[in-house]
């Protein structure tokens, strides 16, 4: 390969990273936030209602969500392993049997 031809790369490879760190920062729109989670829109919109997840409206109609807000909510209620139930009972069970 010619030097030429990776300067090229090297600087498409760069205006790839700018977009799509730009991309995370924008916020959602509904359209898009439907997309990204999976959840049908009425849902979406029952959750902004019950302010059961971060929104954003700054005219007082359109919505708009921060990725990192939809990613939070939707990590929520973690459901433990069964090794991970054994460790910590076995842990709790440990520490009563010292008292």
């Amino acid at each position: 390969m010619k030097a030429e031809e990776i300067k090229k790369i090297y600087l498409k490879l760069r205006r790839l990273e700018k977009l799509l760190k730009a991309s995370n920062e924008l916020p959602l729109s509904m359209t898009k936030a439907v997309r990204y989670t999976g959840l049908s829109k009425s849902h979406l919109y029952k959750l902004t209602s019950g302010r059961e997840v971060p929104h954003y409206k700054p005219h007082g109609k359109m919505i708009f969500f921060r990725k990192s807000d939809l990613d939070k909510y939707l990590l929520t209620n973690r459901i433990a392993t069964e090794d991970e139930i054994s460790l910590t009972s076995a842990k709790f069970l440990s520490k009563v049997g010292r008292c």
